[in-house]
């Protein structure tokens, strides 16, 4: 089978352990419904037919996970048996995405000849983790002392000007009789 694209780009080949959404992934015999979808529902079905609560526990939302990855090998294993495409259940969660509109056809074929039939998929809203919440503590400042209690920054201030003060007199004192004794020398 074809890699399938969509206006959204190919599937999620990146991490493949991330849902993909329904939206992303669909097949050639998906019609209007996506191949998840249909994948999921051909399981409940056959599970249906054969009363075997492996398959009918499986979760018509769309997302192919762990569990319908699960179900369809042990479909593959228990009622459909080796195909040329297929020839082991031993598929992975990638191959499972990648197959899901000819694996739903294989098992909807399985499903029709065993004189069952494929009801209309009622999709289930997919279960997602709750999003991970961080208590958040703010940052408190530690209050600002007033300049009063911090009487050396006055005392420092007060030497620095003095300083300036001594070093300006020096310079004009110095200053004055330096230009003197240069006159008279010349």
């Amino acid at each position: 089978m074809a890699e399938v694209y969509t206006i959204s780009g190919a599937a999620n080949s990146a991490n493949p352990f991330m849902p993909t959404p329904i939206a992303r992934q669909t097949g050639a015999a998906s019609g209007s419904v996506p191949a998840p979808v249909l994948l999921q529902n051909a399981l409940k079905a056959l599970g249906t037919l054969a009363g075997d609560p492996k398959l009918t526990a499986v979760a018509v939302d769309g997302v192919i996970g762990a569990k319908t990855v699960a179900a369809v090998n042990y479909a593959l294993a228990t009622y459909v048996g080796s195909t040329a495409a297929f020839p082991r259940a031993d598929l992975t969660l990638v191959k499972v995405r990648q197959n899901a509109g000819a694996l739903a056809q294989l098992i909807t074929n399985q499903v029709q000849s065993r004189g069952g039939a494929i009801p209309t998929p009622q999709v289930q809203k997919a279960h997602r983790a709750p999003a991970l919440r961080i208590p958040v503590q703010p940052i408190v400042a530690p209050e600002a002392q007033s300049l009063r209690s911090v009487s050396w920054v006055w005392w420092g201030v007060a030497g620095v000007s003095v300083l300036l003060a001594l070093s300006v007199i020096a310079s004009v004192v110095r200053g004055s009789g330096g230009k003197k004794r240069a006159r008279k020398g010349a």
